[in-house]
């Protein structure tokens, strides 16, 4: 479909936006973000951007910033954060009810965010 000549760019990146970012982005407000992680997802971005637009490396140019993933993600990630913090105390932190296990204990979310 990104290849196609009989479809405008303009619906290609609706399509992409609706159907691609939505299943790509689907629970990230939960997860844990590391470099890698923000990379390989630039990546795959802009490489289906690229082939919606027809442009190969070879054409050397510049990676467009004004489709950026990793800050949906963090917008995501914050307004999760809402919805957690008018919670009651004990689904924020983490209370368990009954005992735990003589393990390390788990992190809990807002300690995650935190990094």
């Amino acid at each position: 479909m990104w290849t196609s000549k009989d479809i405008k760019n303009s619906t290609k990146i609706e399509v992409f936006e609706i159907l691609v970012l939505s299943s790509l982005l689907y629970n990230s407000e939960t997860w844990c973000m590391k470099a890698v992680s923000k990379h390989r997802i630039k990546v795959f971005e802009i490489a289906c951007l690229r082939k919606i637009e027809g442009v190969t490396k070879r054409d050397k140019l510049r990676n467009s910033e004004k489709h950026d993933v990793i800050q949906r993600i963090q917008q995501r990630r914050l307004k999760f954060l809402g919805h957690v913090v008018r919670m009651s105390n004990d689904s924020m932190n983490g209370y368990v009810h009954g005992m735990r296990s003589r393990e390390r204990p788990k992190k809990q979310w807002i300690e995650k965010t935190v990094m």
